[in-house]
């Protein structure tokens, strides 16, 4: 997301630089910018999945791997959970 971000010089990239950081927030603001930017919502919809993963699948630990495969095929191709 952050290369995607400075590619298409968001004004996400512009603040992670005055913060000297990337946060969470800032990647998700990116992937709203960048999918209304480019009319393409897989951006948005891809960033919301991965995040998911990362907080449900491995901080959390709640996830199985056949949970995870499920949720992440279904939320992409736009299926109901």
């Amino acid at each position: 997301m952050k290369a995607l971000a400075v590619e298409f010089n968001t004004p996400e990239v512009h603040k992670a630089r005055r913060e000297g950081r990337w946060w969470a927030k800032l990647l998700s603001r990116a992937a709203k910018t960048l999918s209304l930017k480019l009319e393409e919502p897989l951006i948005n919809i891809g960033w919301s999945v991965a995040y998911d993963l990362r907080v449900r699948g491995f901080h959390e630990a709640v996830l199985c791997i056949e949970q995870t495969k499920l949720t992440t095929h279904r939320k992409l191709v736009g299926e109901n959970t």
